[in-house]
């Protein structure tokens, strides 16, 4: 990921570390996330940040908005699926799994801001927020002995460059939708989206 790098004067910076009054946001990087679960054979439409959820599955604070005063500058949208590395017979698994979900299975994906939409784009260009990629090994002995394990390069997705702002109490949600349900071998699996950005927010 890419963010900008610019020359700031002294008093540039002193107004960013030291705010003059509660009113004034400060700016700091963030990422909101969401996860909800692909149920195997059954999902072919998932919303993303439409509930508030307990733990570790969302961060949002408010269903399906962010409070007031809270504005969020999104530069990259990243989408992990998060399996774990499977042993299989067949040559199917949790690489398998990524491949239909991204590319094979048609996905797409859309943001709604407002009740204006953006997209829908290819789930293909949803990178990833790690640095796993695919991988398969064998110790030769079974087919049962092979081990895969795939999850997409975040260098793969899209920049929007700060072009999409999100106000506070202004509704918005991501959607993923496939043409037909697909049969994961995994099973039901947790998709977690993210939004990287620049949150702005009062200074308490």
């Amino acid at each position: 990921m890419r963010f900008p790098v610019k020359a700031l004067t002294r008093g540039q910076l002193e107004a960013i570390a030291y705010p003059q009054s509660a009113g004034q946001p400060e700016a700091i990087p963030w990422v909101f996330y969401d996860t909800r679960s692909y149920v195997s054979a059954a999902t072919q439409q998932l919303t993303f940040f439409q509930t508030t959820q307990a733990g570790d599955l969302s961060n949002m604070q408010a269903a399906g908005q962010l409070p007031d005063p809270q504005w969020f500058q999104a530069y990259y949208f990243t989408l992990d699926v998060l399996n774990r590395p499977s042993q299989t017979a067949d040559n199917t698994g949790s690489l398998d799994d990524l491949v239909q979900l991204l590319l094979a299975g048609r996905g797409r994906w859309l943001l709604t801001l407002q009740d204006k939409q953006y997209g829908p784009f290819p789930l293909s260009t949803l990178g990833s927020s790690s640095e796993l990629r695919a991988a398969i090994s064998s110790d030769g002995a079974a087919a049962a002995n092979a081990f895969q394990y795939g999850s997409a390069d975040p260098d793969g997705t899209f920049c929007w460059d700060g072009s999409l702002v999100i106000p506070p109490k202004v509704g918005f949600n991501i959607q993923l939708v496939w043409p037909a349900a697909l049969t994961l071998e995994e099973g039901d699996t947790n998709l977690r989206f993210n939004m990287h950005g620049t949150l702005y927010r009062s200074v308490k």
